[in-house]
């Protein structure tokens, strides 16, 4: 670093050097000077303040200050020497240019430019080192805070999108000041009010207080509380009751309250007389209805179903599903269900049903499924074929029976035996398929054949289509 001693002493030069101008130029304090001559070659560098932070620049004695310029620097700096050169007066011109360092790092520099006896010219300098940091770190500053305001941008319009395209009614609610800070379409229109008007109303504008506590009470209660995690408020303007489910969160350090909203459904009859004929014939009908859920485990089942299954007590059912009841058990209520599910129904199953007792009957049973909604359920209707199959007149000599008669003579017995087996075994196919309603799956297990088995069976009677296969 230079010395106080060598800095007073480059100072005295400088202003024997250059009379009047240099005595303006060491009155201003400085962190650079330097002196040129008429050519523009450095006679002599003097360091001072923060600048002394460069090290020594004597290796800019004896060579052009250009030399030491960056690109940009060089045209900016001829065009200021040659407007002082022009000048009569003790002019002085402004001037900021950047230097380069021997490790080629560059360093801004603020130049008062005077003129000086002999044509030199003295450059009184400050260094912009500083200020140009704090203009970059505002400059990264300011694009990080413009990629901060991009991803809020990018959150909030997927936030945006998300709420309005939820079919589920939402309230964002202030659990501090009770006010609605943010709802979606399907919230105003359940509580018929205008989404403008909604956000920012208080709830107590919003929904009808129940007693003496006040709404948001009851809301931040019940979402504190393991035990509840609904609650059923009035709309003050619909005058209809809704199912709150309210969660709590915390957000930028405020305490909000996240409600969705469900409409309560009342089950209204369609008329009381329909009511009390649909419950007579459960009670009275011959034949079995059952109902149970999306298991098979029967929820309710008629006196028919009791009296079909030797049943004694309804108490009896507790637990059972109907597979417990069927001959072919699992297979025959998966059929039932899968099939129900995927079609809506089934026409007549028919199966055999074995009873408490162990024995066995014929029945047909038709099903239905009750709704897809957070507890669907399975409607059964049996019917006894046992009557119907002891009082039928067999015909005494079928098609195949004939078939099979006129071929005895013309091949021996096993032969005979096969050709009727696949006949009788490519019925039984085309009956399960039809059971199930084209259901493969359910099909194969009804026949109690594997999967691959099944599809083998089917190519073999031409029961695939082209461009249909199996595993």
């Amino acid at each position: 670093m230079t010395k106080l001693k060598q800095t007073e002493r480059k100072t005295a030069t400088v202003k024997d050097r250059s009379g009047k101008a240099d005595s303006r130029a060491l009155r201003s304090a400085s962190d650079i000077v330097t002196i040129l001559d008429r050519n523009g070659v450095t006679e002599e560098v003097s360091l001072s303040g923060t600048a002394q932070s460069l090290g020594p620049l004597d290796h800019w004695t004896g060579k052009p200050i250009t030399d030491f310029l960056t690109v940009e620097s060089i045209p900016k700096f001829e065009r200021r020497i040659k407007t002082l050169r022009k000048k009569d007066d003790d002019a002085v011109e402004v001037l900021e240019i950047n230097h380069f360092a021997k490790n080629n790092t560059e360093f801004p520099i603020r130049y008062t430019l005077h003129k000086g006896d002999e044509g030199r010219v003295i450059m009184v300098g400050r260094d912009l080192r500083s200020t140009a940091e704090v203009q970059q770190q505002l400059v990264k500053a300011q694009l990080a805070l413009e990629r901060e305001y991009e991803k809020h941008r990018d959150f909030e319009t997927r936030y945006r999108v998300l709420r309005d395209n939820l079919g589920q009614a939402l309230l964002v609610i202030d659990a501090n000041g009770g006010r609605v800070l943010d709802a979606n379409a399907a919230a105003a229109k359940l509580l018929d009010q205008g989404l403008s008007a909604l956000t920012g109303a208080t709830i107590s504008s919003v929904f009808q207080r129940p007693g003496r506590s006040p709404a948001i009470d009851l809301l931040i209660r019940c979402a504190n509380d393991p035990l509840t995690d609904t609650i059923e408020l009035s709309g003050t303007q619909s005058q209809h009751s809704v199912l709150i489910h309210p969660i709590m969160f915390r957000s930028g350090g405020e305490t909000m309250i996240l409600c969705r909203l469900d409409p309560v459904t009342r089950i209204v009859p369609a008329t009381e007389d329909l009511l009390n004929s649909l419950n007579a014939l459960y009670e009275q009908t011959p034949d079995a209805i059952v109902f149970t859920d999306a298991r098979g485990v029967i929820v309710h089942a008629n006196d028919g179903f009791l009296a079909l299954c030797d049943i004694v007590r309804v108490s009896d059912l507790d637990g059972a599903t109907l597979a417990d009841y069927l001959l072919r058990g699992i297979i025959d209520q998966r059929v039932l269900l899968e099939t129900a599910a995927s079609a809506g129904r089934v026409g007549m199953f028919a199966t055999r049903l074995k009873s408490a007792v162990g024995t066995e009957v014929s029945v047909e049973i038709g099903a239905a499924f009750l709704g897809d909604g957070s507890d669907p359920a399975f409607g059964f209707v049996i019917r006894d074929r046992s009557r119907a199959e002891a009082t039928a007149d067999m015909p005494e000599n079928t098609d195949a029976m004939q078939n099979a008669m006129g071929l005895v003579g013309t091949a021996p017995l096993k032969e005979l035996v096969a050709a009727t087996a696949d006949v009788v075994e490519k019925m039984c196919i085309e009956t399960a398929v039809e059971l199930t309603d084209n259901n493969r799956v359910a099909a194969a297990e009804l026949l109690g054949l594997s999967r691959q088995s099944f599809y083998v069976r089917l190519r073999k009677y031409g029961m695939l289509k082209k461009d249909e296969g199996g595993d």
